[in-house]
């Protein structure tokens, strides 16, 4: 059990199946993400797409029609609005980027389960919108495949200013899988 938990690590976090491509194996899928940033995710919902992008010292989540997005949110010049994390069990190991707008949080996640889930290796990724207290409003699956970058993912400490707090606060209400 032990094991499964570690490799689960090590796919989320080093060059496992979500490196460079993802859940839909396509580079080719669409993306609000520009020619400077990295798609950290991109998944199409129907008509509409929600990104994250990782640019050089910021983050963008973006939401809606390729080229017109309904929702286009920054970060923050401190990414006060920007929280990561990562959990890890035998049944799934999930990671996430929230991004934050006044009360309402938007929560970008990707995961495999694993060897004690009943569908291990299944790959899963979506969007919940929750709002302070981390009560879900709404919530998206992505079903036609994501494309994720968990380099990129990775990355976006390097990106954050230098004394970024990011990390989800323990126990709180967004320390949980999505």
């Amino acid at each position: 059990m032990r094991i499964s938990a570690v490799l689960a690590v090590a796919m989320l976090v080093t060059a496992g199946p979500f490196a460079s491509n993802a859940v839909g194996r396509s580079r080719d899928l669409p993306t609000h993400c520009g020619g400077k940033e990295r798609v950290v995710y991109s998944c199409q919902f129907g008509r509409k797409t929600g990104s994250v992008c990782l640019a050089k010292s910021s983050l963008r989540y973006a939401f809606g029609p390729i080229g017109k997005p309904e929702l286009n949110l920054v970060s923050a010049p401190d990414w006060s609005n920007v929280r990561i994390h990562r959990l890890y069990s035998a049944a799934l190991a999930q990671a996430h980027v929230r991004i934050s707008n006044g009360p309402t949080s938007y929560i970008v996640y990707f995961g495999e389960t694993g060897q004690l889930a009943e569908a291990p290796g299944r790959r899963i990724s979506g969007i919940t919108v929750a709002d302070q207290n981390g009560k879900e409003l709404a919530g998206l699956s992505c079903k036609s495949g994501a494309r994720i970058d968990s380099s990129a993912f990775g990355d976006m400490a390097r990106s954050a200013p230098r004394h970024w707090q990011g990390e989800e606060q323990p126990d709180g209400p967004f320390d949980v899988y999505f």
